[in-house]
């Protein structure tokens, strides 16, 4: 009787393996199959900077992996929502578009202005930093006061080098976008031709 009894519970072990085994199996197919699952969300084609106002162009469909949990990107299916949607923060070509990285074109009340700065080739001077705006103001004829700052974390769209037969290769046109209230300050110092700098903002990294 006791040699039955023993018989028996080894075919219960064995029949319990066998059934882990085929859940097992049916679980690592299961994963497989959902880490090979991907989506079509919109990815962008060239870089973009804070404040700037996207098309439909400017973006692609690839089909992408993500983590349940990470920030909500918008998919392919959100398209409509790109078109004419202020960035609210510099991102780069091939990058996925976090849904909070859009605004509408009032969430940004900035404007862009143009100038002429002897920047001589500064490495961080490029389209998507931020930097500060320093003017010097006029004491008096030909002096000029201490430095101050008239904009904070202005985002940088463009930097271009002057064109022409009689160009300075020092000089360079800098296309900056600031908040519409620190415009009068930047566009009266450029008017008077008070001397205006830019330094690398202390913000953060604008991407």
């Amino acid at each position: 009787m006791t040699h039955s009894r023993s018989k028996r519970s080894i075919d219960w072990r064995i029949i319990a393996g066998l059934v882990m085994v085929v859940l097992g199996g049916v679980g690592t197919l299961l994963l497989v199959g959902w880490m090979d699952t991907t989506k079509p969300y919109l990815a962008l084609v060239n870089d973009v900077v804070e404040g700037q106002t996207l098309t439909t162009g400017d973006v692609t469909t690839v089909d992408m992996h993500v983590r349940a949990g990470a920030v909500p990107y918008l998919m392919a299916s959100d398209r409509e929502l790109v078109e004419g949607a202020l960035v609210t923060r510099s991102l780069s070509a091939g990058e996925l578009i976090p849904l909070h990285a859009l605004g509408s074109p009032r969430a940004l009340d900035t404007t862009t202005i143009t100038m002429a700065l002897q920047a001589g080739g500064a490495p961080w001077l490029s389209p998507g930093a931020l930097v500060d705006v320093w003017m010097s103001p006029a004491i008096e004829l030909g002096l000029y006061g201490p430095p101050r700052i008239v904009a904070t974390s202005a985002v940088v769209s463009g930097v271009r080098a002057e064109e022409g037969f009689a160009a300075d290769p020092s000089v360079v046109n800098v296309d900056i976008r600031v908040i519409r209230r620190d415009a009068p300050a930047i566009i009266g110092a450029l008017a008077n031709s008070f001397p205006l700098h830019l330094t690398p903002s202390h913000r953060g990294d604008a991407r």
